[in-house]
Parts: C-alpha cells; structure tokens; sequence
C-alpha cells in the first residue's frame, strides 16, 4: 500500500515536472514571426539556437571565460561545422596573406588550365562572423562550379558606418516601401559617440555604397531579402550601379531574411535553397 502511494506520487510529481518543463520550452523557442514565412518553425529552431548561444556566451563572460562576444564566435562555428557534411569533390587549406589569415577551396581534379577564383568576404558584422561559420556557402560554391574560393577571415574590430545622402529610405522603389511608409525625420544622435566615429562612417572604403562615383565596376550581382535590415542598402547600391551605366542584375526574395543564404543545407530552407542555385546560375554562365 506505502509503495503504491509511492508510486503514484512518483507519477504525479514527473508528469507536473514534464508539465512545467513543456511550457518553458514552448515559450522559449516560439516567437512570433511574419505570415509571408514559409517554414516559421524551422526558422524559430534557428532563432532558438542563435539565442541560445549569445546566452551561453555571456554566461562563460560571467564565469571569466572570455569575451562573450569571442565566445560566442567559437560556439557558432561549432555548431555549424558540426553539422554540415563534408564535401569530397574539393581541397580545403588555411593559410595567410600579409597576416591575413584565408582559406582556400579548389576541386580535386583541378587539371593544369587556370580556374576561376571568387573571392569571399563573409558577413556577420565583423563581430560573429568568419570563415567557418560560412564554410557552408563557400564549400557549395567550390564543388558545384569547380572553381577555387578564397575565404578571407575580416577582422573584428572595424566599425559600422553610414553615409545619409547614399542610404535615404526614401529612394527607394516604392514596390519596397510599406503602405504605411512615411517620409523619415532626422533623429538626434549622440555627438560625442559620432565625433569618436564620423571618420571611419563617412570613409568610402568601408562600402562601395558610400563611393561618390561608381562608374567602370564590374558586373554586379545582388541578392537582397524582405525581412532584412541591409535590404535597402542593397537596393539602393544597385539603383546607383545601374545609374552609373553598370550592369547588375538584383535579385529580390520575398519570403527571405537575413543570413538565409548560409542555411541552404542545414536545416534547408526552401528560399535559401532557391537562393543559392541562383547565384551558381549566374556565376556559371559570368566567371
């Protein structure tokens, strides 16, 4: 009779556990996200881990283990090397150039005639970014047109920038401007933090963007997406290209967002997929 009452106390008391434990999990990883998504959980699961790590990240900062933003770069690389499978058509090697450390894809079967190269800048902000967390993009890119990508590791120290008269939202098409868009008013910024700043934001070198003439460049290629906060930048870069006699071709996804170019593998979203054959389309029929 005791080791019943046991037992169903037991039960009781593991079911409440897995009760409550349910609940903090449902909240944890769901959020809400735009209707016009096509895969909204695969995309929560990628948000949940992205969370997951920053809040790891600043944990080890608390326990003296590091910079949590350092941290946080090597768990992310963890995490996408880890899952994505290896690729037995091409080389990979790391090495440096001038101190600049880069890796460099090539085709197994490379022959003696000289290849094509591209090389590749990876974003991240210069703070979570690098070469391994974009090893994905630049893998596929290797293999399937069998060309050689070098991947170059950005420094993390650069600041972001911004040049007014070059990324007015209200340039833009209006096709990507809401219903509701409203001419944008000047905001008050911090002087002090802009004085700091002001010469590497106003400095063309830090985006082709922000170049007072951009004739005589080559062909461009641009890939821009709906829920993005770069995507008017992209939009506005191609119109000036485009006005400077510069062919372009701008590429827009509707159900898009950022950094979904990098996940056409794991976990495989359908606009990053479509994304991504894309530009092996184009880069096939250019280089």
């Amino acid at each position: 009779m005791v080791y019943t009452m046991f037992s169903e106390t037991r039960r009781r008391y593991t079911t409440f556990i897995l009760l409550i434990t349910s609940i903090l999990t449902a909240w944890y990883v769901y959020v809400p996200v735009p209707e016009e998504f096509e895969e909204p959980w695969k995309l929560r699961l990628v948000e949940t881990t992205g969370r997951t790590i920053r809040h790891l990240a600043v944990l080890g900062e608390s326990l003296g283990m590091g910079d949590s933003v350092k941290l946080a770069r090597r768990l992310f690389d963890i995490v996408m090397l880890d899952y994505l499978p290896s690729d037995s058509n091409i080389t990979m090697k790391d090495t440096s150039v001038s101190d600049v450390p880069i890796r460099i894809y090539a085709p197994i079967a490379m022959g003696t005639e000289p290849l094509p190269a591209i090389v590749f800048l990876h974003g991240g902000g210069w703070t979570i970014g690098g070469v391994k967390m974009h090893h994905d993009i630049t893998k596929t890119v290797s293999s399937r047109l069998g060309i050689i990508v070098i991947s170059v590791e950005v420094p993390h120290d650069e600041e972001t920038e911004i040049y007014l008269s070059y990324v007015d939202p209200d340039s833009l098409p209006d096709k990507f401007k809401p219903d509701d868009y409203k001419r944008h008013q000047p905001v008050t910024v911090n002087q002090t933090l802009w004085n700091e700043v002001k010469d590497v934001m106003l400095n063309s070198t830090f985006s082709p963007l922000l170049k007072h003439d951009l004739k005589g460049l080559p062909n461009a290629y641009i890939m821009t997406v709906k829920f993005d906060v770069l995507r008017d930048e992209g939009v506005l870069y191609a119109q000036r290209l485009e006005n400077a006699g510069v062919p372009v071709d701008l590429r827009y996804y509707e159900h898009g967002f950022h950094g979904c170019f990098n996940l056409h593998e794991i976990p495989g979203f359908h606009v990053s997929k479509v994304a991504m054959e894309d530009f092996l389309a184009y880069a096939a029929e250019n280089l």
